[in-house]
């Protein structure tokens, strides 16, 4: 059966609302959201399945300035292979934002080669809309501009169906109707728990962690999880297990929460604190973490090549 369908990409500075567009469109809470930027390390794929077609939104990472860390250039890679694949892309801009910080972006954004949509998030605060926003249309050389609130779901009619109109016809790209990712659930369960870590602890420590699912067995009663959390150093180990274990307690009793709303069972969760030094720098240990680019992005050294040394405050 020929349909529309097609993939499209988000992307967008740090902290934009693309995860929290994304949970809105497909009713889930699909992607993490926190208050805190780059939150998002991996593409997510995010599949929506209606009558006249289906869609394949890539929810990306934050664009942001180069970084010798291996963990930032694997999130840079991410955004570039979407912006290459993708049929269309969704160009996300918080509505207080200007011409200024959105630089690097639109950087990007040249790169494409692909129809782009400015969607200006954030509109139910009107009184604070950028007096920047023409410039942003102008220089992003979007086709359209969208209004949007993702945190309420306004705005999303008129810019689904004419982002379907810009899909190629084809066969839908997965024939499971029902399915919404991807991804293995050992991945969500490893965001969820990911998730907690950036809401409870503070400076470095979210950036320098990162969460190995290790078990992940199913009973009749409960589902078992054992997972790992590493991070960088000693010090960062002690802060997030927390005085009389206190933090990674409320860290593992609200992950836990989570997965069971998520998973729709009762969850067991046995949560351990590792050091791993460097993991954020060595790329065997992203492997180990499963932050591994399928296909290099041609554009990667590029843009590894053109920003090593630009301090552009984001």
């Amino acid at each position: 059966m020929m349909v529309k369908s097609g993939y499209v990409a988000i992307v967008g500075r740090p902290n934009a609302g693309k995860s929290t567009l994304l949970n809105a469109i497909l009713k889930s809470e699909f992607s993490i959201v926190t208050p805190k930027e780059q939150t998002t390390r991996d593409s997510i794929f995010g599949i929506y399945t209606v009558e006249k077609g289906q869609m394949v939104f890539i929810d990306t990472p934050g664009i942001h300035t180069f970084r010798k860390e291996k963990i930032n250039q694997f999130m840079m890679q991410e955004v570039l292979s979407a912006l290459e694949n993708a049929d269309l892309v969704w160009y996300l801009v918080e509505s207080t934002s200007s011409y200024e910080k959105e630089c690097l972006a639109l950087d990007f954004l040249s790169l494409a080669k692909k129809p782009i949509f400015l969607i200006i998030n954030k509109s139910d605060k009107k009184k604070s809309l950028s007096k920047d926003c023409d410039l942003i249309f102008q220089k992003s050389s979007a086709k359209r501009r969208y209004f949007i609130s993702a945190l309420y779901g306004e705005g999303m009619k008129d810019l689904l169906e004419d982002a379907f109109q810009e899909m190629p016809e084809g066969s839908p790209l997965y024939t499971n109707h029902d399915e919404i990712s991807d991804r293995p659930v050992r991945f969500f369960v490893g965001e969820k728990i990911r998730e907690q870590i950036y809401m409870h602890c503070q400076e470095e420590i979210p950036y320098s962690s990162a969460i190995e699912v290790r078990t992940f067995r199913e009973t009749a009663q409960m589902i078992y999880i054992e997972s790992i959390i590493y991070v960088e150093r000693e010090s960062q180990k002690g802060i997030v297990i927390g005085e009389k274990a206190k933090k990674i307690k409320q860290i593992g009793q609200e992950a836990r929460i989570k997965l069971e709303a998520f998973l729709g069972c009762k969850v067991f969760l046995d949560l351990k604190v590792k050091v791993l030094k460097r993991w954020s720098e060595r790329e065997d240990y992203l492997r180990k973490m499963g932050y591994h680019a399928q296909r290099k992005s041609k554009l990667l050294d590029r843009w590894i090549q053109e920003n090593a040394g630009n301090e552009r405050k984001m």
